[in-house]
Parts: structure tokens; sequence; C-alpha cells
């Protein structure tokens, strides 16, 4: 509240683990962003992950890197952004996957040296995460129940004519 902010700055928060939070109330969540408090003139044009820590000298874990590709491949695509690509931000061209203290008007050392070095590489897995999901084709797969409703064990047949790889999960109730 001193700061006269509505919440906290961010669009969400990582934490060590891999657990993201939703750091903003956004009513119109995940159809708009909500205005975060971040970047200063830059916050109307872009979105925030604050990652709970000093990352400085300390590597960030590699639950809440994994948990970052997953979010950033996800809002890359629903924003049709290209994670290795750029954009004009307010009077300056900067990565889409950037540090905060690349947000022009910025007088940070955000996200700290270990994980800002990691920047680049995290581009590129958000790329490849986006290239690997590209082929939006479901899978042709045939499903032959035999009957009805079934009350205990049974066997399924399924055919799979796509040469991809078969069952992923299997699930009991």
């Amino acid at each position: 509240n001193t700061k006269g902010w509505k919440d906290i700055g961010y669009n969400y928060v990582m934490d060590k683990f891999g657990n993201i939070y939703i750091a903003r109330y956004n009513p119109q969540f995940p159809s708009q962003d909500v205005l975060g408090a971040h970047t200063s003139s830059s916050n109307p044009y872009s979105f925030a992950i604050c990652f709970a820590g000093d990352y400085t000298s300390t590597q960030p874990s590699q639950a809440s890197l994994d948990k970052l590709y997953e979010v950033l491949a996800w809002k890359c695509d629903l924003r049709g952004m290209d994670p290795t690509g750029t954009g004009f931000i307010v009077s300056k061209t900067i990565d889409i996957i950037s540090g905060h203290r690349d947000a022009p008007d910025a007088s940070t050392t955000c996200p700290g040296d270990m994980l800002y070095a990691q920047l680049p590489s995290i581009r590129t897995t958000v790329k490849g995460i986006l290239n690997l999901c590209a082929d939006k084709t479901p899978p042709v797969t045939t499903i032959t129940p035999s009957g009805g409703w079934k009350t205990e064990n049974f066997q399924l047949n399924f055919t799979d004519t796509d040469n991809e790889s078969g069952v992923a999960q299997s699930f009991y109730q």
C-alpha cells in the first residue's frame, strides 16, 4: 500500500519448487492480461513473472525453470508471440522474453545475473516446446470397447494408425 498499488506488481510469482501463482487479480484471465506495476512505462505492453528469491549468485531450481518453460510456451502460444523474437516497447526494441532490467526506464539488476544469463536458453527451450506442439492434428486412434458399462477390470483394444507413440497415460476409476 505504501506505493499506491492495487496489488503485488507482478502478474505471476514462481517459487523454487516450480509452483506458479497468479499474483494480480485478473477477472479477464486468460483472454486479457491484467495491468501490472512492474516496469513503469512498459506495464501496459508486458507481463511479468517474479522468481521468488535472489538470483544474483544462485541458480534457479530446475523445477522452477521447467514450469517457466511451460508458462512461457502457453503465454506465447496464447498471444501468438515468437519467444525468440523481439518487439518494440515504449522507446526501444527488446526480446519478447527478457529480464526486468531490459525494460525501458528500468534501473534494476532483476532478475539477477545467474537467471539473466539463462534467458537465451529459456527463449530457445520455449521455442522448441512450441515447435513440438506446432502439429495440432489430433492422433488417428480408434478405441473399441466391448459391450456397455463396466464395473470391473476389462480389456480395451485400440488401433493407432498415425505411427505416433501409443497410450501416454492410463486411468482407473
